[in-house]
């Protein structure tokens, strides 16, 4: 009996010490960039795209960065395709200027058109692209 005991007594610590090392080890994955960050539901960015005539183009992408810069060499936050009403959405954002453009080539030409946007807290923004 007092066998058994000794052996419990023993394994408890060690079941103890192999839950606190898995439990570390789980904390300690890399901090999730801000533009994936589930958590960061707070604005939320419409951008509707058009020619100067007023058509809405649909399955264009819409590029999102962080500087001009980063929109320029094509470091880009997030890319999103317009949808039927040319509207390309960005939701989960964290309160910030973000920079965008649109590049559309047709059978018409190619056309262009960039933009930024200060994106306050709780914010839900729509802004119109005029690509040209």
């Amino acid at each position: 009996m007092s066998y058994i005991r000794s052996i419990s007594c023993s394994f408890i610590p060690c079941i103890l010490l192999l839950y606190a090392c898995g439990h570390k080890l789980g904390n300690n994955l890399e901090p999730i960039p801000i533009w994936e960050n589930k958590k960061a539901d707070s604005v939320t960015f419409r951008v509707t795209v058009q020619t100067m005539n007023g058509t809405y183009l649909y399955g264009e992408y819409v590029n999102l960065a962080l500087s001009l810069d980063s929109l320029n060499k094509g470091t880009l936050v997030r890319r999103t395709m317009t949808n039927s009403l040319g509207i390309a959405e960005f939701r989960r954002l964290y309160p910030r200027v973000y920079y965008y453009n649109c590049f559309v080539t047709n059978e018409l030409g190619t056309f262009f058109g960039s933009g930024h946007a200060s994106l306050p807290p709780y914010a839900i923004r729509d802004t119109i692209l005029v690509v040209y």
